[in-house]
């Protein structure tokens, strides 16, 4: 069986009551008295704890003598007053190497500040320069696009005009087509007319051959052919008529269809110039479009680098501007540290 483990405290404890009682601490000794354990476990234990005893006790502090009390005295002084020397002489270098330090930060700080103001500035009238470019292209593009509206708008108006051009032509080939069976009418009338002139003609004939027999009917036949003839005449007349006026109406119709047809080409060639035009503007004009998004994206990407480099710019100022105060707030600390330290 394993013998029981006890701690450091319990042997230790056990020993001092060994001795209290006046007997000599042994390792069976420590271990009847606490019932078990290794005895020369308990006996190192103990020996370890009487060592550490007498290793604290050490022995009284003499007394210097009078003599090397005051050497030592005087050398302590004078290593103090050299040590408070070195400690002001390195105090004072290291004050004004921040001093110094602290000058160069501000000037470069202040070089920074200038140069960034005037970067800053820079980029402000380029910034400008730029939006006035880009209001310049917004009313172009504005302007472009109302060119665009009033071409649409002429090409729907010439578009109107043709339309209402063929109907036009429509209606006067329609004209003319009715002018054209009139006078197919009126030829038809005027050889109906020949063709009763002609038996009136051949009447007369009969009649003639009648008035041969007797006398009687030369006078009434005279009189008849009178009235053949006045009515022939008026019927000769009246065809005649008829037929100037169909060939004056076919005359002027054709005078009209031939000045609407060259009405009609002369505005069909001014509407097909017209469009032509309209179509080459809206090319241009969609041409121009382009190249102004374009400007416009590129502008805008320039805006867009031109506030980065601002804004980094910026952040370059912030980060030395803040150098200085630090070193100061060392210096003001070094300078408070010497004034605890120097004698009041």
């Amino acid at each position: 069986m394993r013998p029981t483990e006890f701690t450091d405290e319990a042997i230790i404890s056990a020993g001092d009551e060994l001795l209290k009682s006046g007997r000599k601490v042994t390792g069976f000794g420590l271990r009847n008295l606490l019932g078990g354990g290794k005895s020369t476990r308990l006996k190192d234990v103990w020996d370890a704890h009487v060592a550490s005893k007498e290793t604290v006790q050490l022995a009284p502090e003499l007394e210097l003598p009078v003599d090397l009390a005051e050497v030592v005295a005087s050398t302590a002084k004078e290593l103090g007053e050299k040590l408070t020397a070195l400690a002001i002489t390195m105090n004072t270098q290291a004050v004004k190497a921040a001093e110094r330090r602290v000058v160069d930060v501000q000037r470069a700080s202040s070089e920074l500040r200038e140069q960034t103001d005037r970067e800053l500035a820079d980029a402000s009238d380029a910034v400008d320069d730029l939006e006035r470019t880009l209001e310049d292209q917004k009313s172009a593009y504005v302007s472009v696009q109302a060119t665009l509206k009033e071409t649409s708008e002429a090409g729907q108006r010439v578009a109107v005009e043709l339309a209402t051009m063929r109907e036009r032509n429509a209606t006067l080939e329609d004209a003319l087509a009715k002018a054209n069976d009139q006078i197919r009418q009126l030829m038809s009338a005027a050889e109906s007319a020949k063709d009763m002139a002609t038996a009136q003609t051949l009447e007369m004939g009969a009649l003639r051959d009648r008035l041969q027999t007797t006398g009687d009917a030369i006078t009434e036949g005279q009189r008849v052919i009178e009235l053949l003839r006045a009515d022939l005449a008026e019927c000769r007349q009246q065809g005649a008529t008829a037929l100037d006026a169909a060939h004056s109406s076919v005359a002027a119709l054709e005078s009209d269809l031939r000045h609407a047809r060259e009405e009609a080409d002369t505005r069909i060639q001014e509407l097909k110039r017209t469009c032509d035009q309209a179509l080459a503007r809206e090319a241009e004009a969609q041409k121009q479009a382009s190249l102004m998004q374009g400007q416009l994206a590129a502008t805008e990407r320039h805006c867009a680098e031109l506030m980065a480099a601002i804004k980094e710019s910026t952040g370059r100022q912030a980060v030395p501007a803040t150098q200085p105060k630090t070193t100061v707030a060392t210096k003001k600390t070094k300078g408070t540290k010497r004034g605890d330290d120097q004698p009041g």
